[in-house]
């Protein structure tokens, strides 16, 4: 498992961020208060009174050519009163209260916006509290400037901000001002603007205006349509790895020749003598499950599953160290206090130990050159307890309290594991015991910077359907892990023929997998469906076989068919409080805002909204629901030739009933043509 507190959600850089006002209502959340009547004066004037500035953007010319595009405020009678706060009616129904008129609206998160039914406008902020509205669209456009269509409240002289993810400009409003202008530099490509002011800055808004010297779609690839309906990026936009290194996480790189530095820990009450295969065989086991050939374990490696598993795009080799000893009991360990986590105290003694020991500074350990080594396992010398809330498990965390040393590197991301689980497995070639690496091959895929995909919320539901190394530990990583880690790209629908058919061969084998969307943004981290052809071969094999996995009695599938996974894997704008605030296919971080993934197949860490699941595998058989029939997929939830997937057939699947979670149309259907042992050929009809 990947360790999860509070703190390591936060991104690092967040850490620094300065706090903002208030809190932002989400998408599963509803305000039905309101505040109490204040006066309101609506002062207008067709004279335009505003200035705006950005210490990244220039003025714009008095004259304008391109791409407009407009946001009317609608009369929110009788959606609302006067003065209700309709923050969180907005985000149910952003439809009932913004129109688009050249582009669609079809998200907010709001605080602090209140109805004013008189004259069409949303009042922004109260005397207590700032206000934001952040606005998403089904397109993305590149911005020049963003006109508001204002008014002044009462006395109020407003300081309004708006950013476009990225740029943030500000203009005031004050008497007579109808219309505030923020011009922006005109390059980046967004589908999100926000619109915030502070407490006490009340205005009122009556529409948007948007002008765009270039109007793109949220598609963006490399390689044009072919005109068969389909087509293959050469390149994604963006990926989790760039991601999550720009707020602040160290991963392990995911592509190229890697090493990890694997050091094997005693305890002073307990240690590897009390092995039953003591310490120099021990020592051989660890060797084997981290960098063996297959051969010399049960299974896999983790070197060779991951070099299987990446198409060969990653080589993972390095050293396992001799035995180092902390100078503390099991018991002192676990007891241990002054550090976000215990293991943070046995992690920093036993790399200082091995640069003494090995008489380097181990800069050979951080490749990429960011003054941490690239990755470390420790691997304890006791026994994993699952009663409680013991350190002695296995987990994946990171030690965000150092800092980066290019001369010295030191440890951040690490995993840390009972020399137990190479044992788990039970294996054996004769009478010899083989090791098996299941659990640390699903730590390393942490280490690489992989979500769990079970769900770690009491009475959640296991979307994922359990077959999945970063589910319950088993068979090869899937089409959206493979993506995101950067060794595979997807064939994607362009909606240029209205029927076609494709023929993928199996993914085990190949990496051949398909994006069903229109509109895709050009990355894995996007909303679509995802389409496998699924093989019990290659890392699928040993625990697709009768009786699965004997660590956990899981068994893979045992036949060729077809998954689909609903992804929704989209980048969401957290504020400074860690807040939702809004999605984005841009990564951000600055000293307000930064980016992260909005969902999780955790309930509580599903920042957008606890139903949005990060991956949910579809149930050919419509009978297994991961939720009261069973948390696990079996062989009827491949879907087999002759079968077919719609949208209006599997709508129960989906949050918004037959629709992505962000309301827009799934847009195709799928027919399973033919299988066979080694492809499959599906036939995709574009529908309404």
């Amino acid at each position: 498992m990947k360790k999860i507190t509070l703190t390591l959600m936060l991104s690092l850089a967040a850490l620094v961020l300065s706090a903002c006002e208030g809190t932002l209502s989400s998408s599963s959340e509803t305000s039905s208060s309101s505040e109490s009547t204040e006066t309101s004066s609506s002062e207008e004037s067709s004279s335009i009174s505003s200035s705006s500035s950005s210490s990244s953007s220039s003025s714009s010319s008095s004259s304008f050519e391109g791409m407009t595009y407009t946001v009317n405020v609608k009369n929110t009678y009788p959606f609302a009163n006067v003065n209700e706060d309709i923050s969180g009616k907005m985000v149910e129904a952003p439809a009932s209260y913004l129109v688009g008129d050249g582009i669609q609206v079809y998200y907010v998160a709001a605080m602090k916006i209140f109805a004013n039914t008189e004259n069409n406008a949303l009042r922004f902020a109260s005397g207590s509290s700032g206000a934001t509205l952040a606005i998403t669209f089904t397109s993305n456009v590149t911005i020049s400037n963003v006109i508001l269509k204002v008014a002044r409240y009462g006395t109020d002289t407003a300081t309004v901000r708006v950013d476009d993810s990225v740029t943030e400009v500000s203009a005031t409003v004050t008497s007579g001002t109808t219309e505030a202008r923020f011009a922006f530099p005109g390059v980046l490509a967004t589908n999100t603007i926000t619109i915030s002011s502070n407490m006490g800055n009340r205005f009122y808004l009556n529409g948007i205006v948007i002008e765009s010297y270039q109007a793109t779609s949220s598609s963006s690839s490399s390689s044009e349509s072919t005109g068969t309906g389909y087509y293959k990026p050469e390149a994604f936009t963006t990926n989790l790895l760039d991601m999550k290194s720009e707020i602040g996480y160290v991963n392990l790189p995911s592509t190229g020749n890697q090493k990890m530095l694997v050091i094997p820990v005693n305890f002073t009450d307990y240690g590897c003598s009390n092995l039953p295969r003591g310490c120099s065989t021990t020592l051989s086991d660890i060797e084997d499950t981290f960098f063996g050939e297959p051969s010399d374990t049960g299974w896999q490696s983790v070197a060779s599953y991951y070099s299987a598993s990446s198409y060969g795009n990653l080589t993972l080799t390095g050293t396992v160290t001799p035995w180092f000893t902390v100078d503390k009991t099991r018991n002192q360990l676990d007891a241990l206090t002054g550090y976000n986590d215990a293991t943070y105290y046995v992690l920093r003694k036993a790399v200082e130990w091995y640069k003494t020991y090995s008489g380097s500074q181990l800069t050979q350990f951080d490749q990429n050159n960011d003054g941490y080594l690239d990755a470390v396992w420790l691997v304890y010398a006791t026994d994993y307890d699952t009663t409680g809330d013991s350190i002695y498990w296995a987990y994946t965390y990171w030690d965000y309290e150092v800092t980066g040393n290019l001369n010295s590197p030191v440890a951040n991301v690490y995993a840390w594991a009972s020399y137990n689980f190479m044992w788990e497995g039970g294996y054996t070639s004769g009478s010899t015991p083989k090791v098996d690496a299941h659990t640390y091959i699903h730590e390393t895929g942490h280490v690489l910077g992989l979500d769990d995909y079970y769900s770690y919320t009491e009475g959640d539901w296991g979307a994922a359907g359990a077959v999945d190394m970063m589910d319950y530990n088993v068979v090869d990583h899937n089409a959206y892990s493979k993506m995101a880690l950067g060794w595979t790209k997807p064939y994607v629908t362009d909606g240029s023929a209205s029927s076609f058919e494709i023929t993928l061969n199996s993914f085990a084998s190949t990496g051949d997998c398909l994006i069903l969307k229109n509109n895709w943004n050009g990355s894995p981290l996007d909303e679509y469906l995802l389409i496998e052809f699924y093989t019990p071969t290659g890392l699928n094999e040993l625990d697709s076989q009768e009786g699965g996995y004997p660590g956990n009695n899981l068994q893979g599938f045992s036949i060729p068919g077809i998954k689909i996974y609903h992804i929704d894997s989209r980048m969401g704008k957290f504020d400074a409080s860690y807040n939702f605030v809004s999605f984005t296919d841009t990564i951000i971080n600055n000293m307000s805002y930064y980016t992260d993934l909005a969902t999780s197949n955790s309930s509580e860490y599903s920042s957008a909204n606890e139903d949005f699941k990060l991956i949910h595998l579809i149930d050919a058989d419509k009978t297994v629901d991961y939720k009261s029939t069973s948390w696990y997929a079996n062989d009827d939830s491949l879907f087999f030739a002759g079968k077919t997937f719609s949208p209006s057939a599997y709508a129960n699947f989906f949050y918004n009933p037959g629709r992505f979670n962000d309301g827009s149309a799934i847009g195709y259907s799928m027919y399973v043509s033919s299988i066979n042992e080694t492809s499959a050929t599906l036939t995709i009809n574009k529908i309404a």
